[in-house]
């Protein structure tokens, strides 16, 4: 398994959403990647943010972690290659791919 197996989702708000897109195209060179943004009136992936119909406050984050899974489980074409999803917020700064002694399979 390689880090290519791994989603790498960045958890935003509307207000940072171009700012983390902008941001987070730099940082993650070829790692696979999607920035999960909540407040839409549609459910929709577009590139590599999806939109979300959830709430997008801080108090509505477990509801948008849980919607990323259900599309995530919807759409099983478009995601059955990871194997791990790694759920980060719009702020923090990947140096290095997720290893696999972090998570006990080396």
């Amino acid at each position: 398994i390689s880090s290519m197996n791994t989603l790498y989702c960045f958890f935003t708000h509307k207000k940072h959403l171009t700012q983390t897109q902008e941001r987070v195209v730099k940082m993650m060179n070829n790692l696979p990647y999607l920035i999960v943004v909540g407040g839409f009136p549609h459910t929709q992936q577009i590139d590599k943010t999806l939109y979300l119909t959830c709430d997008d406050t801080y108090p509505g984050l477990p509801e948008k972690v849980l919607s990323l899974f259900h599309y995530i489980y919807d759409n099983p074409t478009k995601f059955d290659e990871y194997h791990y999803i790694v759920k980060l917020d719009e702020d923090m700064i990947l140096k290095k791919p997720l290893v696999l002694y972090l998570l006990g399979k080396e």
